[in-house]
């Protein structure tokens, strides 16, 4: 079985987002709240945001297993979808929730 180039990129990406997860919580953990004492609500926060990106990293690669399984129609291009918009929220949501953790922008938080 060959993969379709859309489950490659939900793999690649899914995997990606899911495993630095776990070195963003690392760093999270020991980097912020250890090394650089930031605040315990600023940590738990950015905790928050890793938790995020692992759960829809996950869900990215469920996609692409489903994605892979379907056939061709409109059923696995609505699952498609839903895997480019889930793609759009580990960027908009976690990256908005790391960068509120900073004291910066975080306006997307409540759109991702």
């Amino acid at each position: 079985m060959t993969l379709r180039r859309s489950t490659i990129a939900f793999l690649i990406f899914g995997a990606l987002a899911a495993g630095s997860s776990v070195g963003l919580a690392a760093f999270g953990i020991h980097g912020l709240g250890q090394i650089m004492k930031y605040p315990a609500q600023a940590v738990r926060t950015f905790l928050d945001a890793t938790m995020f990106q692992a759960d829809q990293g996950i869900a990215v690669l469920i996609v692409a297993v489903v994605c892979q399984l379907m056939a061709e129609g409109w059923s696995r291009r609505i699952m498609q979808l839903s895997g480019i918009l889930l793609c759009a929220s580990v960027l908009m949501f976690s990256g908005s929730v790391y960068a509120i953790t900073f004291d910066k922008f975080g306006g997307l938080a409540p759109v991702g």
